[in-house]
């Protein structure tokens, strides 16, 4: 019989190629997801709501494996207001619950990698007690913790096509993204190996004018950017608390990003510029 295995987050850009990666490893995957239509046609659906507490019961039934890659959206766009701890940890705690419940053998979550400052910003704290409250749990327990992802990245490649992008501070800070196919292969890894904690970045360490650069570069267009203060993202971080507390977080994550360096081992080949240039290929069809 097929180890079954349930993938929260399952429509999302990771999610969705964890829950291929592990089927291709011979998992039979339960996919959780608010939209049954958006889960496709392949494998078991849960249809429920990881904020609503009901609407998990018997999502994880029968499965070795819980994966979770539930978190609010990263895009920095107006559609979602709530903070990441109140959306990120009550999912994953009431996901949590339900894999107690089960008693699910195993459970993955995918956090960030991060130093001591970037760990100081709300967006990282989120996750973090989401892993805190995991380690509790008693259940045995996996944490991912990617650099950026590759598509989070797809911002610069879009916004380079309009016009100048921003450079916060000397644009020196430095990582090494990853590709999000490679990172599905780093997590359905880590679903059935033994390692406790898994950092993972790709092949390139980059300064985040480089990110920027490679937008550039990929579009065949000259490079234009536009200089601004770390003080600005910081005061408007501040001044969009009351009003947007999700995108407030936001630029605090990306203000703190743009000062210091974050690097993860190497666990990925594909380099960021070859990305950009896929994505100018298929905007070209």
């Amino acid at each position: 019989m097929a180890r079954r295995a349930l993938v929260a987050g399952a429509t999302g850009a990771l999610g969705s190629k964890v829950a291929q990666q592990l089927e291709a490893r011979g998992w039979q995957v339960r996919r959780l997801t608010r939209s049954r239509a958006k889960a496709g046609a392949s494998g078991e659906v849960h249809q429920g709501d990881a904020l609503d507490p009901a609407s998990l019961e018997g999502a994880a039934e029968g499965c070795e494996l819980v994966f979770s890659a539930l978190g609010a959206s990263v895009a920095m766009d107006l559609s979602g207001w709530s903070g990441f701890t109140s959306l990120d940890v009550r999912a994953n705690s009431n996901l949590i619950a339900e894999a107690q419940a089960a008693k699910v053998k195993r459970f993955v979550y995918v956090s960030v990698a991060h130093d001591e400052a970037v760990g100081k910003t709300a967006y990282v704290r989120a996750h973090e007690q989401v892993v805190e409250r995991l380690k509790v749990s008693g259940l045995d327990w996996v944490v991912v913790r990617p650099t950026g992802f590759f598509s989070a990245l797809g911002a610069l490649f879009d916004l380079a096509k309009k016009g100048p992008l921003p450079s916060l501070g000397d644009g020196q800070a430095k990582s090494n993204p990853i590709d999000d196919d490679e990172l599905a292969l780093v997590c359905a890894a880590a679903c059935e190996g033994t390692e406790r904690e898994v950092a993972c970045g790709g092949p390139e360490v980059l300064t985040r004018d480089q990110m920027a650069q490679a937008a550039f570069e990929a579009l065949g267009q000259p490079v234009k950017l536009r200089k601004a203060p770390l003080v600005m993202a910081r005061v408007a971080a501040v001044l969009m608390r009351p009003f947007h507390p999700r995108m407030a977080q936001m630029v605090q994550f990306i203000a703190s990003l743009s000062e210091h360096d974050v690097v993860a081992p190497v666990r990925g080949s594909k380099r960021l510029v070859d990305y950009f240039r896929e994505r100018a290929a298929a905007a070209k069809r």
